[in-house]
């Protein structure tokens, strides 16, 4: 497959802390070409509209572009809505999870730390109602995806490299934690 990916990952930050982390995208076509690192907002709101601005920076908004996303959480519950990145950057996408989500768990979480908790909820019910399993040469992944699911699955094969978590995302995370990490012992977080 020769699709262009852009991968995302957010980086980390502690537990219990308000603040910014980083976003990292990865622009990968076969390897990777290029990076890109942002801000986010832990627990906020910006989170989408930060993949959308780091995707445009990577020069990949087209219809040969997938973007690959670790989950719809990031930065705690800030979130990226991968429907709204598909309209705005006319791409496919496909969410990873390596398990199953448990909405109600989620749902009772959102509830107890968020006045707009059905906002972000919304989602995770999508995501969660349109998972399927994805099984490949490295295991089953869980992915929700706009994508035909042998599209899909032929995308994901090709970017397993050494485990069940594709190359990209894997590098994508390596870029943000390592940067969060950075930033934290200089104090600019």
């Amino acid at each position: 497959m020769s699709n262009l990916i852009i991968a995302l990952d957010d980086g980390y930050f502690p537990p219990i802390k308000k603040g910014k982390t980083t976003i990292a995208g990865v622009r990968w076509r076969r390897n990777p070409e290029k990076s890109i690192i942002d801000l986010i907002d832990i627990d906020g709101l910006n989170a989408t509209q930060k993949a959308i601005e780091v995707i445009n920076r990577l020069e990949a908004c087209s219809e040969d572009t997938v973007v690959l996303l670790d989950g719809v959480a990031y930065a705690g519950f800030n979130f990226i809505d991968p429907e709204e990145i598909s309209g705005a950057c006319e791409s496919g996408f496909i969410v990873v999870f390596y398990r199953p989500l448990d909405i109600d768990r989620i749902k009772n979480a959102l509830q107890k730390n968020f006045e707009d908790w059905d906002k972000r909820l919304q989602v995770f019910t999508k995501a969660c109602q349109s998972t399927r399993i994805i099984i490949t040469e490295k295991g089953r992944i869980y992915v929700y995806s706009n994508l035909d699911s042998l599209d899909a699955q032929k995308i994901i094969s090709s970017i397993q490299i050494y485990s069940s978590i594709p190359e990209p995302l894997r590098l994508a995370h390596l870029i943000a934690s390592e940067a969060s990490l950075f930033l934290r012992r200089k104090k600019t977080i």
